[in-house]
């Protein structure tokens, strides 16, 4: 650890990359960044069905340092920590990448997201809410293995890896669940560079699951707070996960969705305290749909099949600038519940109104008013609470 912030400290004391162009001194370039996120919380109604600890706190959400740059001209490298995610501190990524491998495409090696849903792939920086929507419950997020990284000019893009599921320190021993994941992202009209897109995508992911366990459950998009909805441990011998995606930008305006299945299959000695019985085909699923608008007229932006920074027309109290301010609203809904198979880890509805107020490209404050409702098997409610979260994030 003692180096990365030699490392850090360097980079920012000099205001510029550090490179290294002599034989043997080192990889060739080095930029050096990171984020903090920090959130405040205060609970409105919370029906006491729900079972949820309420209590109104504050929290270091992500506090990161990463290192990236090039080794030589064609490998690429990249090393995330985040120093308030876990207990200790936690490799976000770390990967090599051959870059300009036939027919035009890239090759990353290492502990990295898994191609997988929109949502998840997209920059905590740069989501539009403080938190991701409760499909992302079913995102397999980062794992180490292999991925081949492809492109058409620009236009499409798709990534096909494969890879052992790991803890979030990168690290696992013992039998290891395998995955094989791939994505293609597109834009069917306008340009990545433009305020006028549309982005349609797709993924697929199969899971063979470590100890042929698998358990998905999700908080009502609050993360201080408890889990409502819990499928507990199931008997997996597989996953399949389908995802689709659309995404499009309006000027001002931008709208995006989402939709993810996950299709369990259990082994004929499945015995768990959801599932009871022989083998057993659960179909789960997941989805949301947004919109924001820009009030002071700047658009999202596009890069790479994901969702990138947004730069004010005028950074606050800069030459008379005010930042930039966007109104958004979210619905995403979760079940995992399935009657056929005996499946009942409950249902979340989730809709969130949010206010973000962009000082600069690097720097925001957001306002999230969440109203989250967890329901039955038979679709009957169990409980409803409000949350009200800030955050003041800022990157380099």
């Amino acid at each position: 650890m003692r180096l990365v912030f030699l490392v850090a400290a360097a980079t920012l004391l000099c205001g510029a990359p550090l490179v290294c162009d002599e034989a043997g001194a080192g990889v060739r370039e080095v930029a050096v960044g990171g984020r903090l996120m920090w959130d405040y919380l205060a609970w409105g109604d919370v029906e006491s069905d729900l079972g949820l600890v309420a209590d109104d706190g504050t929290e270091v959400r992500r506090a990161r340092l990463c290192a990236s740059g090039k080794v030589y001209e064609r490998l690429k490298f990249k090393v995330e920590w985040d120093f308030a995610d876990c207990d200790e501190v936690c490799l976000k990524d770390g990967y090599l990448e051959l870059i300009d491998v036939p027919p035009g495409g890239s090759i990353r090696v290492g502990h990295m997201h898994e191609p997988f849903c929109m949502n998840e792939l997209t920059s905590s920086k740069y989501i539009t809410f403080m938190e991701r929507a409760s499909l992302t419950a079913f995102a397999p997020s980062r794992n180490s293995g292999l991925t081949y990284v492809g492109n058409a000019g620009g236009r499409s893009r798709w990534e096909l890896g494969v890879f052992a599921t790991t803890d979030e320190s990168g690290s696992a021993s013992g039998a290891l669940g395998a995955s094989l994941s791939g994505r293609i992202s597109f834009i069917a009209a306008g340009e990545a560079e433009s305020d006028r897109l549309l982005h349609v995508g797709g993924a697929v992911n199969y899971l063979a699951p470590e100890g042929d366990e698998i358990r998905f459950s999700a908080r009502p998009e609050v993360h201080m707070s408890g889990r409502l909805v819990d499928t507990g441990e199931l008997m997996a011998r597989d996953v399949l996960r389908l995802g689709a995606e659309v995404g499009a930008v309006f000027g001002p305006a931008h709208f995006a969705g989402e939709y993810v299945a996950a299709i369990v299959s259990g082994p004929d000695d499945s015995l768990s305290a959801s599932v009871e019985g022989s083998e057993y085909e659960a179909a789960l699923s997941g989805y949301y749909v947004q919109a924001g608008y820009f009030l002071t007229g700047e658009s999202r932006t596009y890069k790479a099949g994901k969702w990138g920074r947004v730069a004010p027309r005028g950074d606050f109290l800069a030459d008379g600038g005010s930042g930039a301010v966007e109104l958004a609203v979210r619905y995403s809904s979760l079940d995992l519940n399935d009657g056929d198979s005996g499946i009942v880890g409950g249902a979340l509805q989730d809709v969130t109104v949010g206010l973000n107020w962009y000082l600069h490209a690097n720097a925001r404050l957001m306002l999230n008013q969440v109203w989250a409702t967890a329901r039955d098997a038979e679709d009957g409610k169990i409980g409803s609470a409000t949350a009200t979260m800030m955050r003041l994030q800022f990157d380099f």
